[in-house]
């Protein structure tokens, strides 16, 4: 699939150099129609006014939410109903997007399926063709049915392999300056997996590949969902607060003291660590995102005040470059897994992060090819480690066996440190270490 997408964009150049500003060629990931547009639109917008290229890849159909299609059908939906609610979503998508100025040839839809992704990046590293994943809304499927990846609409099995080889070849294909995608610690279990296979085919393309290397490329990841466990209950703090208020900052500050005695922003930033970029919407931005989202019918039908909540002064995102993602710098605690195990750290502060949980500020989690090729390394980065004891335990990874053997070790301020070698799955199923990082 590679080389018909290379030979496509062959005649353009990229802008490698840092120094250089526009025109710039950006990558959008979202993991379902809408998000795309309620995280960055106005940064698209903006793009697109000032001679950047926008392409845009839509992981999901977006067509399990059965509530919404109930409203939109007026009855419970049928296996074909949310197909079709899935197909209307895309094209709510088209329409958004080129109200942005974004052409429907530069957007692709990967069709996989919704609220799986998490499942599939799990899988990865083993035969997740094999596993039998198939989508238990609508059609029990297990190959897309609603595809159009730069034009091509051909069916694919939903495995991980195929995932990771589709987001590998839209970077290499569109060669991005800026990547778009939601941050690893978006409460969706779909959004923080899109950041997993972005990041981590960056990542894999940074050591592994002659075609691109992404060490300019700057990541802006960004939020939609956040639900936390926050002065005792479980609420959602972001955008906060809910509902239309444009003229608010997407974090309020007259919200940053209290509600109901909760430090509203501490519960927050506690987790995600402040944004490190930003965006000031013109009044003209502010119409624009704000007539995009209203392309959205199906979700307005129950989500008017949630989606307007994203229309505010400003847009913001957390960055990572991606030489650092490749080649983490010294400050960088590196906790790296050769051979089939999943990783969970947890940090001094008791905060964890693991292949579906991430609670440490900036941390992430990766797969990626080891230099041989021949397997899957699971990496944990973390870019400004706490001092002290981090926790750590192995659990076999999907696919693996009793017969399977797995080295680990963490590096930190130019020191390796071997933590295991050699160890055994049938010996410790689930291991238990510690790391201490010093000054």
């Amino acid at each position: 699939m590679l080389a018909p997408l290379i030979a496509a964009f062959s005649g353009v150049s990229t802008a490698q150099d840092s120094t250089i500003t526009h025109p710039r060629r950006i990558a959008v990931f979202a993991p379902h129609p809408d998000d795309e547009v309620l995280g960055p639109g106005a940064a698209i917008k903006r793009a697109v006014d000032q001679g950047d290229s926008v392409f845009v890849f839509v992981m999901t159909t977006g067509d399990s939410n059965e509530k919404n299609c109930k409203v939109v059908f007026g009855h419970r939906c049928s296996a074909e109903d949310l197909m079709e609610y899935g197909r209307r979503r895309q094209e709510e998508s088209r329409r958004a997007l080129l109200q942005l100025g974004v052409p429907p040839n530069q957007v692709s839809f990967l069709g996989y399926p919704d609220h799986l992704l998490a499942d599939l990046f799990q899988t990865y590293g083993a035969d997740s063709c094999r596993l039998g994943i198939s989508h238990p809304i609508p059609t029990g499927a297990v190959r897309t049915y609603c595809r159009n990846f730069f034009g091509d609409s051909t069916s694919v099995e939903y495995c991980a392999n195929n995932v990771f080889h589709d987001v590998k070849a839209a970077l290499t294909a569109v060669r991005p300056d800026v990547v778009y995608v939601t941050d690893l610690h978006d409460s969706h279990p779909d959004h923080a997996a899109t950041g997993a296979f972005v990041m981590s085919a960056l990542a894999d393309l940074a050591t592994d590949s002659s075609l691109w290397k992404p060490s300019n490329a700057e990541v802006r990841a960004f939020i939609i969902h956040f639900r936390k466990v926050c002065g005792g209950k479980e609420r959602s703090w972001y955008p906060f607060p809910e509902g239309d208020h444009a003229d608010f900052d997407l974090i309020e500050p007259s919200y940053q003291k209290t509600l109901s005695g909760v430090n509203v922003l501490q519960c927050l930033f506690d987790h995600v660590g402040k944004p490190s970029g930003t965006l000031t919407l013109t009044s003209d931005l502010k119409a624009a995102k704000k007539s995009a989202i209203g392309e959205y019918r199906t979700q307005l039908t129950t989500d008017v005040d949630y989606m307007a909540s994203f229309v505010r002064n400003n847009e913001e995102w957390w960055s990572h470059v991606g030489r650092d993602i490749a080649n983490p710098p010294d400050g960088y605690l590196t906790l790296t897994a050769v051979g089939p195990v999943e990783l969970a750290i947890v940090d001094p502060n008791g905060r964890k992060l693991d292949v579906l949980e991430n609670d440490i500020p900036d941390g992430l989690y990766l797969k990626v090819k080891d230099k041989s090729g021949s397997g899957l390394n699971r990496v944990i980065l973390i870019p400004d480690p706490l001092r002290g004891v981090y926790t750590i335990s192995t659990t076999g990874a999907t696919g693996s066996g009793s017969t399977d053997r797995y080295s680990l070790y963490a590096s930190h301020r130019g020191r390796q440190t071997w933590i295991a070698k050699g160890a055994s799955l049938r010996v410790r199923a689930t291991g238990h270490y510690v790391f201490e990082t010093t000054p």
